[in-house]
């Protein structure tokens, strides 16, 4: 037990300790200016969980604020929801909206203090009512020019006109009919040999193994996240079949029975249903099923990236079959390719054409239930919430601040080394000394790169970094690839971050290359530790442009391996709203710059918004390359020369100061904290010795009645 006396002198002792923060002046309380502001902003603005006539808008803001929230189908922002809740993190619902329509919206939130923002013009387009289906394509399996006949050994034989189907082709033992029918791409006849007659222009397929069709992609607008969606199919037959129409519906979300079937085969599968994107629907396909080859159906389902990402991403998407003979399943899916704005998954089915949905799955909880909306369900959306600290974490924050300081020299560096190559990109040198590139598109896609060609920029982006290349021509795309002759090419690397000591930070770049890239890196080391010389070098470049540096938070290392880089480059560090106020606003923050030749030099930067942490992102061109980059606060000299130094200036070098210690730190911080909350302190320090006082003179009175009781 602690004593009575014991406890009274903790207590005095934490509450002078508290209270000497009022006289404890921090040693770099002379390099510290608080001036400028962060600008109050949004950030994360989207449209989520639309429906065929709600949709939730949700975003993000560096301050507690008001939500509002403009909408109509033009400009004007004729509608508008408002929740007068104060919250950094926003949500707002609109209801009563069209189906299949669009909408254009904006968000405005207001700060009590009267800071206000407002966003720029965005869109979202409406689903339509689950259920409804979208589009019908029929597809014929009767082909013009093709009969078949009975050999007299008993097998069969297809005969191909060729003056019929123009477009048919022959291998060793298989012809390919391209285009050979309403809703069919091709169609491939596999026997044991290929007889050409010229005299008929016919191609006989001997001894029938197997026929292959596929059909061609029929494609919808569905709205919401879902987007653009994509069906095709191959379908392996063991026979030719003719005089079938196979209607192939594509229905937003799933009719009530499939979309009960999708359930009842998710929790055997021990799965839960999210979402339902969109079900396609075979009928009379009971002649192909009963037909079917050993390869079965294969399906090639395309949605939206927004889909996919909202959901989970592609490790989250699966393909469920709904059968005419009542079977449920989930059937095997993966990731195929990537095209424009749309993610095509492949699955196949062995037992046949039925109702096939595109769905989001989670592993099995509860069981729940399937949202058959297309959007997010209640489990897989943002709800706007924020979890806010306790009064106690908000205190101990700063102390345990100084604390990572204290670790941090001792802590390893973020190092991350990114490959740039791209899988099937390959480069030919021509004598002008130009280079003439070729990408293997199947071989790019599948490593995970996504390809987009618009006019002459071919661009690659894949994890990490992204590649962009301008073509003196238009790109040439034929075989499954793509060629041009490089006019330029830019590098744009994915933001590589690193948690330090004032929390999570982030560097990225953007750079012109003077050659394709083969077999290159970069790697990227983010630290606190800061070389003497570098420091040096950055206040003698401050000193030089009338400024200061006040604090470095980090420095950026970027080395390239076979790796040329050609002209300016754009780099950007992003670092927490507290570092940024606590050193004085946006305006003061600037990013310096080392180039590899030794050169010191501050950029100009510019406060760039905020990222999706919540961070303040500035950015800055750097005309002398790559090499090293740090952040900075900094300060006109002309102010610091008459603002007076509470603390006399150090005389020591700065390659020779030793920063102050973890206790001085956590006393200057404990300082601030009685300063701008006095009056509590002071409230609590009476209390606190009040108690204490009571403490004594109970004891004194406790130790006069045994004094007492012993002399009677």
């Amino acid at each position: 037990m602690i004593g009575k006396k014991n406890l009274f002198l903790f207590i005095l002792c934490f509450s002078i300790g508290l209270t000497s923060g009022l006289f404890w002046t921090p040693a770099d309380a002379a390099n510290v200016m608080i001036s400028g502001s962060i600008p109050f902003d949004a950030y994360n603005i989207s449209a989520i969980g639309i429906g065929s006539d709600t949709a939730n808008i949700t975003w993000k803001t560096n301050g507690d604020s008001n939500s509002i929230v403009g909408y109509s189908l033009d400009t004007s922002y004729s509608l508008t929801k408002t929740n007068t809740t104060l919250s950094s993190s926003h949500l707002v619902p609109l209801d009563g909206l069209s189906s299949f329509t669009t909408y254009h919206y904006l968000v405005k939130s207001t700060t009590s203090d009267g800071l206000s923002t407002t966003s720029s013009d965005a869109t979202f387009k409406t689903t339509r009512p689950t259920g409804t289906t979208v589009e019908s394509k029929t597809a014929e399996t009767t082909v013009s020019g093709v009969s078949t006949a009975t050999t007299a050994s008993g097998g069969q034989q297809v005969n191909i006109s060729t003056t019929a189907q123009s477009s048919a082709t022959k291998t060793a033992n298989t012809v390919t009919i391209t285009s050979p029918a309403t809703g069919w791409d091709s169609m491939e006849y596999i026997g044991t040999e290929v007889v050409e007659d010229p005299g008929t222009n016919t191609y006989s397929v001997n001894n029938i193994q197997s026929v292959v069709m596929k059909t061609t992609p029929v494609t919808a607008d569905l709205g919401g996240n879902i987007g653009d969606v994509s069906a095709q199919i191959d379908v392996s037959l063991t026979q030719p079949v003719s005089g079938v129409a196979v209607q192939q519906n594509i229905i937003q979300g799933a009719t009530t029975s499939a979309a009960n079937a999708f359930q009842v085969a998710a929790t055997n599968n021990n799965l839960d249903i999210k979402s339902v994107a969109y079900t396609v629907e075979f009928t009379n396909t009971a002649t192909l099923n009963a037909n079917l080859g050993s390869d079965g159906v294969t399906l090639y389902l395309g949605v939206s990236d927004d889909w996919v990402e909202a959901n989970g991403g592609t490790g989250n998407v699966r393909i469920f079959r709904f059968g005419d003979d009542g079977r449920k399943e989930p059937i095997s899916t993966t990731y195929d390719h990537h095209s424009g704005s749309t993610t095509y998954f492949k699955a196949v089915s062995p037992h046949g054409l039925s109702i096939f949905g595109m769905v989001s799955i989670a592993p099995s909880n509860s069981g729940g239930g399937v949202n058959n909306g297309g959007g997010i369900s209640d489990s897989g959306s943002d709800s706007g919430s924020v979890s806010s600290s306790s009064p106690l974490q908000q205190v101990l924050a700063p102390v345990v601040l100084e604390i990572n300081k204290f670790l941090a020299p001792f802590q390893n560096p973020g190092v991350t080394k990114q490959p740039i190559s791209v899988e099937g990109l390959t480069v030919t040198p021509s004598p002008a000394g130009t280079q003439k590139i070729r990408l293997a598109t199947a071989l790019a896609e599948k490593s995970g790169a996504t390809v987009f060609v618009t006019n002459n920029l071919i661009t690659i982006s894949q994890p990490g970094f992204t590649l962009v290349m301008e073509t003196r021509d238009t790109p040439v795309s034929e075989n499954g690839a793509i060629t041009g002759t490089i006019k330029s090419i830019g590098l744009r690397t994915t933001p590589v971050s690193s948690s330090l000591s004032m929390g999570p930070v982030a560097f990225s770049l953007d750079t012109p290359l003077a050659a394709v890239p083969d077999n290159a890196a970069i790697t990227t080391t983010i630290t606190e530790k800061i070389n003497p010389d570098m420091r040096s070098a950055y206040l003698s470049a401050a000193l030089n442009n009338n400024k200061q540096v006040g604090d470095i938070a980090y420095n950026v290392i970027v080395e390239k391996t076979a790796l040329v880089t050609h002209g300016p480059a754009m780099v950007m560090l992003t670092i927490s709203p507290d570092w940024v106020m606590t050193h004085g606003g946006t305006e003061s923050i600037g990013i310096a710059h080392i180039a590899d030749d030794g050169t010191a030099e501050l950029l100009a930067t510019d406060y760039s918004g905020i990222d999706e942490a919540g961070n303040i992102i500035f950015r800055a061109t750097s005309p002398k390359g790559l090499s090293a980059f740090s952040l900075v606060s900094l300060k006109d000299q002309s102010a610091t020369e008459q603002t007076p130094a509470t603390v006399p200036a150090s005389t020591v070098p700065a390659s020779q100061q030793q920063p102050p210690g973890v206790i001085q730190n956590i006393a200057g911080i404990t300082g601030k904290f009685v300063a701008d909350n006095l009056i509590m302190v002071i409230g609590i320090f009476s209390i606190m010795l009040a108690l204490g006082v009571g403490i004594i003179l109970y004891d004194r009175k406790s130790d006069i009645r045994k004094r007492f009781k012993k002399k009677e």
